[in-house]
C-alpha cells in the first residue's frame, strides 16, 4: 500500500471533478460484464450497472478515523493525474466509507472495444483509525487484447516455438518449387526479420531456444509481429 500526501489526490480530484461532471450524462450502459479489481484494493466493476461493489482494502473492511472523508477516483492507466481529461476519468466520489456510493461514476460506463484491453486505476484516499492519510490502489482490465494471427518464428504454425520450427524452415529450403507450394511455411517463419525464408530463420530459432528467459523476453521471436 502506498502513502502519499493529501495534496496528491486532491489535485487530481480538483482537475477531474469538472470534466467528469460534464461527461456524466451519456447513453445507456454497455451490455453486462464484470471485472475483478486487484491490487491493494479488491472488488468488482460491472459494466451494465456501471458500479463498483465489494470494494475493500485487501480483503478486509478498514476502520476509519472518526469524521474523516474518503476520496475515490477511477481513471485510465497512463493518464496524467495532474491534468485529467474527461475521456480518461470513469468516476470520482467522496463519502465516509471505503465502498463508494458510485454516484460519481459516468452514466455511460466503460465501452469495450473488440481486440483491445484497457486498464483502469482505482484509488481510494482515506485515514485509518489512529493512522496517517493513505492512498490504496487497485486495477481492473476491460476487454481482451486480440490474439495475434501468428507469432514470430512459428514456421510450422503450431502456435509455439520449438526446434520443429527450425527444422521446418530447413526442410522448406531444400524443397522443389512444386513442393513449396504444397507445403508453405507458416506466416511466422521470418525469425530473423529479413523478409525472406533463409537458413538464418532456422538459426535464429535454434539460438532462441537456448537463450535465458531474460534474453528470450527481449527477442521478437515468440511474440506477435510489430506493427508496421
Amino acid at each position: 500500500m502506498k502513502k502519499f500526501t493529501k495534496l496528491f489526490l486532491s489535485c487530481a480530484l480538483v482537475s477531474a471533478m469538472a470534466v467528469t461532471a460534464a461527461a456524466s450524462a451519456f447513453a445507456a450502459a454497455p451490455s453486462e460484464a464484470t471485472y475483478a479489481i486487484t491490487g491493494d484494493l479488491t472488488g468488482t466493476y460491472t459494466t451494465s450497472s456501471n458500479d463498483i461493489t465489494s470494494l475493500k482494502v485487501g480483503t478486509t473492511d478498514v476502520e476509519l478515523e472518526a469524521n474523516s472523508q474518503v476520496t475515490f477516483i477511477v481513471y485510465k492507466e497512463g493518464a496524467d493525474t495532474t491534468e485529467l481529461k474527461a475521456e480518461d476519468v470513469l468516476g470520482i466520489d467522496q463519502g465516509t466509507t471505503v465502498q463508494p456510493e458510485n454516484k460519481g461514476l459516468k452514466a455511460n460506463g466503460v465501452e469495450e472495444t473488440e481486440g483491445v484491453a484497457t486498464n483502469y486505476i482505482v484509488k481510494v484516499g482515506y485515514t485509518p483509525k489512529g493512522g496517517d492519510f493513505t492512498v490504496a490502489e487497485g486495477k481492473f482490465t476491460v476487454g481482451k487484447a486480440a490474439t495475434p494471427a501468428y507469432i514470430v518464428g512459428d514456421a510450422d504454425a503450431d502456435d509455439d516455438i520449438t526446434i520443429g520450427d527450425a527444422q521446418t524452415v530447413a526442410a522448406y529450403l531444400v524443397m522443389t518449387e512444386a513442393d513449396k507450394e504444397l507445403h508453405p511455411l507458416g506466416a511466422g517463419y521470418d525469425a530473423d526479420l529479413d523478409g525472406d525464408p533463409t537458413i538464418g530463420d532456422a538459426q535464429s530459432v535454434a539460438a532462441y531456444l537456448v537463450m535465458t528467459p531474460a534474453n528470450q523476453a527481449q527477442s521478437p521471436i515468440g511474440k506477435a509481429p510489430a506493427a508496421n
